[in-house]
């Protein structure tokens, strides 16, 4: 993507793109907002109103709130255009908790949901996986990410999503999944 460079994309404020000039600046790793910067010269664009992608966490214990943790910090360093929620980071003290969760869920376009063997009979997880799979408008995208387990190791409703061990090459798949989502 070239975009003259006195136009580079920021992440917030106004944009005007104005017909090409002899100063451009390359963008390797394109935004979805910087894509869409180059189809119409002459525009003004407000990058403040670009959407990004809500992504639902969900956890219960203690070693699936600590992943559940690091991929609310580096899934934005990793695709800019998500947006994670968590509820120990997301939810302010003093609010209801169960409408900030419902009001999270609806607004989810994706979740991910991260199982141990201490909790893969929650009610909690079982119920936000659940409401991840119908709340999600277009194609549902309820991802479980397998903490000390095995794909064989989960059953019921949460074995009917495609799984997620954290591996490297199984992270970033399921990474290339939330960006093609977009």
């Amino acid at each position: 993507l070239l975009v003259p460079h006195s136009e580079t994309p920021r992440r917030s404020g106004t944009v005007n793109i104005d017909p090409p000039s002899t100063s451009v600046t390359t963008i390797t790793q394109p935004t979805r907002a910087a894509v869409s910067l180059e189809q119409t010269p002459g525009h003004r664009y407000n990058l403040d109103t670009m959407a990004k992608m809500h992504v639902f966490i969900s956890w219960s214990g203690k070693r699936s709130r600590a992943v559940a943790e690091a991929l609310k910090k580096y899934l934005p360093m990793i695709v800019n255009d998500l947006e994670p929620w968590l509820s120990t980071k997301d939810i302010d003290k003093g609010s209801r908790s169960t409408e900030e969760i419902a009001t999270a869920l609806v607004d989810a376009r994706a979740g991910i949901i991260c199982l141990t063997p201490n909790n893969l009979k929650e009610p909690w997880i079982l119920f936000e996986a659940g409401a991840i799979a119908k709340t999600v408008r277009e194609k549902p995208l309820a991802c479980t990410l397998l903490i000390g387990l095995e794909i064989p190791d989960v059953s019921g409703p949460l074995a009917q999503f495609q799984a997620t061990k954290p591996t490297k090459p199984d992270l970033l798949q399921m990474v290339m999944a939330l960006n093609k989502a977009l």
